[in-house]
């Protein structure tokens, strides 16, 4: 992830990082409700309950970064 960050051009870091965030989040999401559905220690599953609260939050926040990020970019290709 952080070589892929070094190597864009400065247009393209923005766009790069933010899908980046998305994929990430969604990624941890699934694990957080995987264990937190069948996992085999409690103290864990409730942790991971309540992770999941804020990894959906993050990942909320993360996709409307990356609407607003397509609009700009759409906004100035017209341009």
């Amino acid at each position: 992830m952080i070589d892929n960050l070094r190597g864009a051009k400065d247009a393209d870091f923005d766009e790069r990082y933010i899908d980046q965030q998305v994929d990430a989040h969604e990624e941890a999401l699934i694990v957080m409700r995987g264990y937190h559905k069948s996992g085999d220690n409690e103290p864990l599953k409730k942790f991971a309950g309540n992770v999941e609260n804020a990894v959906k939050m993050h990942l909320s926040m993360a996709k409307r970064m990356d609407k607003k990020s397509d609009a700009m970019e759409e906004k100035y290709e017209k341009h």
